[in-house]
This record gives C-alpha cells, structure tokens and sequence, in this order.
C-alpha cells in the first residue's frame, strides 16, 4: 500500500507524503505517514481522514492507497486541504490483528480518559489531530459482525445520512447496528447512525475542537463484500465529504460576506 501512495504522490506536485511518527517494536519499526499539500490552501476547509486504527480492518487503507489519485483529483477540485493518514496502525495492519504491542485499543482514550486509558501511542496520535485544525473528520473502520455499513456521527446528523446513501451504491445500510460497548448502548441509533456516542474515540475528541463541524466514523461490513467493495465504498465516503465540505464553506464565506456587507450599509446610514 504504502509504494502505490509514494508512487502517486510522486504525480502530484501539490502534496507530500510525510513521516510524522515513528513506531518501534521489538520485531520492527513503522512510519506513520500523512498525505497533505506542501502548502495549505488559505480560508478553505480541511478534511481529515484516518484509516485501519485496527490492524484487522484493511478497507480503509486499501481505499486511500487504490483510490487515491481520484481522491486527490477531488479535493482539488473543490480547493479542500487534505490531512490523511493513510494507515494508523501499520503493525497491526501487516499482521492482520486488532492492536499493537503498546496499545490494546486503539480507538480509545482520545477524550474522556475515565473510560479508557490512553496509550502512548493514542496520546501522541491525538496530539497530532488536533493541530489539523480540521473541519470535517473521517475515521475509516470495518465490522466483521454488522450485514450493512452504518456512521458513528457527531455535529451534524445530516452529513452523516449524505455519507451513507453514497456508501449505499455498494453496501447496504445496517439499520440497527448492535452495540456491545456499555458506554454507548443507550446512544441515539436509528437509520444507520449511532448519533453523539462519547464513547472517547478519536471522532468523539474532534467534534469537541473548536474548528470541526463534522466528524464520523464509517463501518463497513469486513464479512460480507470483497476488499475492493469496501474499499470502493470507503473511497466514495471521502469524495462525498470533499464535497460537502466545499460547499459547506463557500455557504459559509458567502453568508460572512452579506453578513459585512449589511453592517457597513448599516454604518453609513446612522453617519449620514
């Protein structure tokens, strides 16, 4: 995966591939790489997304690495900054297993450390998402029990319905995914989406920076389509959310400009 993004990153003049972390096990040491453009586009939203957190959900990095040009080709369509990790726990992924050595769970202790202790590698993983300052946040992940995809979402409810009927033009939707975490079987789950579930992951710290308006996790089923299903599904996610990321922007600057535009009418006329 990891020669596929040096190869198509070496196409595009824009971004890089950068090591921001350095992992050291007993029988190997890892990388952790980001993809983002050498030079931030100013007053555009950023998208971050990070993939395969758990070793044995491959989807997410098959998504980035195979479907990267077009997704590149997106975001600078819609002038969106990309912040993507690729791979976030390339141990596990190699070995095809859930955690690492040093960390037994790795979607957890982000925020609200009385839920899960965080790692070393959860704390410096954390420390590095929240200076992003990203806008929107996607955390690619993968359920070998689930029959459908379904989001973990926070912010807005909206965005996350958006998500999955684009996923739906390859998986379809588990409606009522099932919860085993005690810490989120009462959350608002209904149509796909377990909705505000502060359950201390990494989607769960992001939605309380000050910048991000959306973030989520997507699950696709792990048991049930081939690899390059889910990875199409995955790839399809992060297109859409490029997307409603740009407009949501735009929406945005345009309202600030009217917004201005009114108090400087409003200023001339009580001078006059």
């Amino acid at each position: 995966a990891i020669r596929h993004i040096q190869h198509v990153i070496a196409t595009q003049d824009a971004y890089e591939l950068r090591s921001f972390e350095k992992r050291t096990y007993a029988e190997h040491s890892y990388d952790l790489f980001s993809i983002q453009r050498r030079k931030r586009l100013v007053s555009r939203p950023t998208v971050c997304i990070v993939a395969t957190l758990h070793g044995e959900e491959p989807a997410g990095t098959n998504a980035c690495a195979t479907h990267l040009a077009a997704i590149l080709k997106t975001a600078n369509e819609h002038r969106v900054n990309i912040v993507m990790i690729p791979c976030a726990n390339p141990y596990g992924f190699d070995r095809g297993i859930r955690k690492t050595p040093v960390s037994e769970f790795m979607n957890g202790g982000y925020i609200h450390p009385e839920l899960t202790k965080p790692s070393s590698e959860v704390k410096r993983l954390r420390t590095f998402l929240k200076k992003t300052g990203a806008d929107f946040y996607l955390d690619l992940h993968e359920d070998c029990e689930s029959h459908g995809a379904y989001v973990y979402a926070f912010n807005d409810r909206q965005i996350a319905k958006k998500l999955l009927q684009a996923v739906t033009r390859f998986i379809p939707i588990e409606k009522k995914p099932l919860m085993d975490d005690p810490d989120i079987m009462n959350a608002d789950i209904s149509r796909g989406i377990v909705f505000e579930a502060h359950d201390g992951s990494s989607e769960d710290m992001m939605s309380h920076e000050r910048s991000c308006r959306f973030s989520a996790a997507l699950e696709t089923p792990s048991s049930l389509f081939p690899i390059s299903v889910r990875a199409r599904a995955h790839a399809e996610a992060i297109r859409v959310l490029i997307q409603i990321a740009s407009r949501r922007y735009t929406g945005k600057i345009k309202r600030q400009r009217v917004l201005s535009k009114l108090i400087r009418l409003t200023r001339l006329f009580w001078t006059r």
